[in-house]
């Protein structure tokens, strides 16, 4: 059974709505921050009530300058973290 371009690009287009969807914008706010010669190390919280499930924190209004492989994530009570990464928004 062929499936038309038209109708892949639309499931192509659900799945990528449907995965926004469960996105949710986190405000952080600065804790403190540790100058050294070559770079810093900034310390940011932030609070958030969870919904039982798999959900996308995203972290906005970040330092372009931020090292990727630096990033650090946890939290308090019953939960688990399955990846961290980042990403750009130009």
């Amino acid at each position: 059974m062929a499936i038309s371009r038209n109708v892949l690009a639309s499931l192509l287009l659900l799945i990528v709505f449907a995965a926004k969807a469960k996105e949710q914008p986190v405000t952080s706010k600065l804790k403190s921050v540790t100058v050294f010669t070559q770079g810093a190390q900034i310390f940011r919280t932030a609070h958030v009530s969870l919904n039982p499930g798999e959900q996308t924190l995203v972290f906005s209004d970040l330092s372009n300058y931020l090292n990727a492989s630096s990033i650090q994530v946890g939290g308090f009570g019953d939960l688990t973290i399955l990846s961290v990464s980042s990403r750009s928004n130009y």
